[in-house]
């Protein structure tokens, strides 16, 4: 697996890109990398100035899961009589006690389903999306604009925009009507 960072001096890794195939560990490494930056300080809210990005809603579902599973776990007290591997490897990231990253697991866990809202691991097209939106206004957007993800009706909308704007547009007409002719004198389908 391939991993690329961007170091702020003095602080933890801001910009961390996992480059890897299917089956390699990427979930495993996002989430203790997720993990290490939420549990290296005190700060509970820590987690909402993280931005996990991944390509599909199952994967950021799975990351998402996999991250409360683990702040769950990190919570109990089964893991300061038998700690996984990845707690250890935790505790040694954030260079504190284990009892420390137990009590910062709680308190993140327990702060994230209360503002569940501010726990972002989401698909880039979701973050497009947040930032589009952001932005409507500035774009020249309407506010409640929406995305088209069915081709079939983008294409149909699009049909009907050409056909709406035949005879406004004297080189689009020529074109629309030379098309038709076209087809006609073929006798072939239309689709």
């Amino acid at each position: 697996m391939k991993t690329t960072q961007a170091v702020k001096q003095n602080a933890h890794p801001s910009f961390i890109i996992y480059d890897a195939s299917a089956g390699s560990g990427k979930t495993y490494s996002l989430v203790r990398s997720y993990l290490q930056a939420t549990l290296h300080t005190n700060r509970p809210e820590n987690y909402q100035s993280i931005l996990a990005i991944t390509f599909t809603n199952k994967a950021a579902h799975e990351m998402k899961t996999r991250v409360l599973t683990q702040l769950k776990e990190f919570s109990s007290k089964k893991i300061l009589l038998e700690p996984t591997e990845m707690f250890q490897e935790i505790v040694k990231q954030c260079g504190v006690d284990k009892e420390v990253v137990h009590q910062r697991a709680a308190k993140v866990l327990h702060h994230i389903l209360q503002n569940y809202g501010h726990f972002s691991i989401t698909t880039i097209d979701s973050l497009t999306h947040q930032i589009v939106r952001t932005f409507a206004r500035d774009l020249g957007l309407s506010s409640t604009f929406e995305v088209i993800l069915e081709t079939e009706l983008l294409l149909e909308q699009a049909v009907d925009l050409l056909i709406e704007q035949t005879g406004e547009n004297k080189q689009q007409t020529k074109i629309l009507t030379d098309f038709v002719i076209q087809k006609a004198s073929d006798n072939k389908s239309w689709t």
